[in-house]
């Protein structure tokens, strides 16, 4: 398992977007440029941190929103962070 330093974990969390419900289901995903907007991220580092945290599990694939593809957290990223939160406090 590779490990994930403290901005992929920005990123894993930057998926979820309670205020604009995006990032919890499969319906309402987030996309690549919404990451970069939320984290200030360069598109590689966001391309490539995304494609280690679908080999985890940690997030998939959404509906797509017109060209971009869009990603949501999987139960399992959800309990990552749940846990890391749990370690940091």
């Amino acid at each position: 398992m590779p490990n994930l330093n403290s901005n992929d974990y920005k990123i894993l969390q930057s998926i979820v977007d309670t205020k604009e419900n995006r990032g919890l289901s499969r319906g309402r995903g987030t996309t690549k440029k919404q990451i970069v907007d939320k984290t200030g991220f360069s598109y590689p580092k966001i391309y490539n941190t995304v494609k280690v945290l679908l080999e985890l599990g940690f997030i998939d694939y959404a509906v797509k929103k017109v060209r971009a593809d869009a990603f949501y957290i999987t139960t399992k990223g959800y309990e990552e962070l749940k846990e890391l939160k749990k370690n940091i406090l």
